[in-house]
């Protein structure tokens, strides 16, 4: 199988592609198959290169139509076919075109990182990170004809160890967002929860990070928590971000997946997220964190002065979140769910032996 990373993946400020794009790689492997990477990213190659993958990086690799003018693209994608290739999976949606070109009649699916089926449209099959959006594209008419499958995406970093004993605290409770610095991911509506926290006199602080901070302070400043909002940048340490994090709030109004959500539940984090397709496939209500409606800030507030007033319960539900993230989300188990999606993509009706010995 030949996996494509998305033109950007550089790890900084594509952040969560990056890292899910690797996840598929490690799990594909974790799994049993024979994983081929084309890429134009060193950073990605890098990365991957633990994983055994076979590893074909060159600068050509998703520059416009290159690979369609170089013999060596040709040549490598002939020597894949005589090696039995099974079928190509597209981190991004540029590849698609050339892909099809260069594999004809080899089944190529897209991994949806956005809801945006447009971005897709070279593609017959669709790969969605979660259940909810399978079946949402299922219903859109920018998606009739094609096929959709889906499978979870997984964990990169081991196993966290329980910290041992209460997160030492000097100061109030932490409430941590990282990801893009976006609309999408409600940051508006984290202030404004923010602010009727504060309103209210609660004691926290708040940790926005993930890239340059925009217009998020000024939002801040009008809601009243300037003073306890920090915003940090891009961090390519968010381990120590979890460390130092207590509650972790991931307010989208669109999630295809949450690929923090997990990393954060495998660090002990209780979590507050909302009713979308990503996090609905990955949090329990009450069990291992709580979920609110997209877009409305008294909600989210509403959670969020659960968790500060109740120290038992963030305890209770980061315990369970570290168990959830651990076993449902370990590379071989996505890995699974994965290889089952694309052999339904790819060998219908010829699932190979070693693949029905897997339990699910």
């Amino acid at each position: 199988m030949v996996v494509f990373p998305g033109k950007q993946a550089s790890g900084d400020g594509w952040g969560g592609v990056f890292k899910a794009s690797i996840a598929h790689v490690r799990a594909l492997s974790a799994a049993g198959a024979r994983v081929v990477v084309w890429t134009a990213s060193r950073p990605f190659a890098d990365a991957v290169a633990p994983t055994g993958a076979q590893i074909d990086y060159a600068p050509c690799w998703h520059s416009g139509i290159t690979p369609l003018l170089l013999p060596r693209c040709w040549l490598a994608a002939f020597r894949l076919r005589r090696l039995g290739l099974v079928g190509a999976l597209h981190q991004g949606g540029r590849t698609g075109l050339w892909g099809r070109l260069l594999f004809p009649g080899i089944p190529q699916a897209g991994v949806m990182h956005r809801e945006n089926p447009g971005s897709y449209r070279f593609f017959r099959h669709l790969l969605t990170l979660s259940e909810g959006y399978r079946r949402q594209l299922e219903t859109d008419p920018a998606t009739r004809g094609k096929i959709i499958a889906a499978a979870r995406n997984g964990l990169l970093s081991p196993p966290v160890p329980p910290a041992e004993g209460k997160r030492v605290r000097t100061g109030p409770p932490v409430i941590g967002f990282l990801g893009r610095m976006h609309s999408v991911k409600g940051i508006d509506m984290l202030l404004a929860a923010a602010g009727l926290l504060r309103a209210e006199g609660r004691d926290f602080r708040l940790v926005i990070a993930g890239g340059p901070p925009g217009e998020w302070p000024a939002l801040a400043a009008r809601h009243g928590v300037a003073d306890v909002t920090n915003f940090p940048g891009w961090t390519d340490q968010p381990e120590s971000f979890y460390a130092a994090t207590d509650i972790f709030c991931l307010p989208s109004r669109n999630e295809p997946f949450g690929l923090v959500l997990i990393e954060a539940m495998a660090h002990g984090l209780p979590v507050v997220a909302t009713l979308c397709n990503g996090p609905l496939g990955i949090v329990t209500p009450e069990r291992d964190g709580l979920l609110t409606p997209p877009g409305e800030a008294a909600p989210l507030a509403a959670a969020l002065r659960r968790l500060l007033e109740d120290e038992p319960l963030r305890r209770r539900l980061g315990t369970a979140a570290r168990e959830t993230a651990h076993r449902d989300f370990a590379p071989a188990a996505v890995g699974r769910s994965l290889l089952r999606a694309l052999v339904n993509f790819y060998l219908p009706g010829r699932e190979p032996a070693a693949l029905r010995n897997l339990s699910s």
